[in-house]
């Protein structure tokens, strides 16, 4: 990639002259003057993405590399922007985005995760009524505030820790509001992650029977919680159980439980007794269990489920390992 001394004169003056120029890839110079104002797709690589963002008022797709504190506090005024990936974003970077009307996705990789701003008044933020997918939001408060602002969401990748804005969480205060998350009537996938938080604020989560897909990721949830909270979801077929997600000695499932779940796995979870029938997973396609060395044996009825195509363990105990290769396996 050129840097930007390194641009020579003739190329610089037929930037300035591209003005039908509609996607922009590399390190934008901070000498070009113009401002692709028809740009509509960007993967910018930038520490100081402040100064061109007034001219990129077109702007459908960005990919912003090394974002950093200046691109988040200016990033609404892509009034047209639909989709914003972050790459590399520095630890305490907050979106902007209840001024963004057209945006639809707003996606960090890399292991990342962002914070959202808290809404503002009714008269300065607004319905984001295309907002489908917010992944990897940190420490996302369900108030009014945002319930209402999201109206729409499809998919969504929490993650919370402890710490928010440098102090603790006190004891026995619901401080995100994750009851709320019931109200969310489309969602159809949901992964939620936590790092070293107290277990009873996981369980004031409620989810939505909109839900297709839902991970859970060191929430400590106790089994009991398990036909309360999700075996009822009308609409599952994927659960994804990993690293101390739930807790406990022993589940057992209950009738009329799990009617469309076809993929289930556990892993890293901590369960020596797991109690079950057939006809609890009446539409169970693949199995699979994953560094649960505790548990002894899968139970027998989950051979004869009829839609069952596979079983597949890693790090199990023997027995389970000798189940899972004489059923389906």
């Amino acid at each position: 990639m050129l840097e930007e001394d390194e641009y020579s004169t003739p190329i610089l003056q037929s930037l300035e002259s591209a003005s039908l120029v509609r996607s922009f890839l590399g390190e934008y110079p901070k000498s070009l003057s113009y401002s692709f104002r028809l740009l509509r797709v960007g993967s910018i690589v930038n520490e100081d993405l402040q100064e061109i963002v007034h001219g990129l008022v077109n702007l459908r797709i960005l990919l912003a590399m090394n974002a950093c504190h200046s691109l988040a506090s200016s990033v609404y005024f892509l009034w047209n922007l639909q989709t914003l990936f972050l790459r590399d974003a520095s630890a305490d970077f907050v979106c902007e985005i209840w001024k963004m009307p057209q945006l639809r996705h707003v996606i960090a990789d890399g292991g990342m995760a962002y914070c959202v701003s808290d809404p503002l008044s009714d008269e300065e933020d607004m319905v984001l009524e295309n907002l489908h997918t917010l992944f990897c939001v940190k420490n996302l408060k369900f108030g009014e505030g945002v319930l209402k602002r999201i109206p729409n969401i499809r998919m969504l990748k929490l993650y919370y820790e402890r710490k928010i804005d440098g102090s603790r969480v006190k004891e026995g205060e619901d401080y995100y509001d994750l009851r709320n998350v019931c109200r969310l009537h489309k969602l159809e996938t949901l992964k939620l992650q936590c790092h070293n938080i107290d277990s009873h604020l996981m369980r004031e989560v409620s989810f939505p029977y909109s839900l297709k897909k839902l991970a859970l990721v060191n929430t400590k949830l106790p089994w009991e919680d398990m036909n309360t909270k999700i075996g009822s979801l009308p609409l599952l077929q994927v659960l994804k159980l990993k690293k101390n997600s739930f807790i406990g000695s022993e589940w057992e499932t209950s009738e009329d439980q799990f009617l469309n779940l076809k993929f289930l796995l556990i892993e890293s979870c901590y369960i020596d007794c797991w109690i079950t029938d057939n006809a609890h997973f009446p539409r169970l396609e693949h199995l699979v269990l994953r560094s649960i060395s505790e548990l002894e044996e899968i139970p027998s009825c989950m051979g004869d489920i009829p839609t069952l195509h596979s079983i597949t363990v890693y790090k199990c105990s023997d027995s389970v390992v000798e189940f899972s290769s004489k059923n389906k396996g």
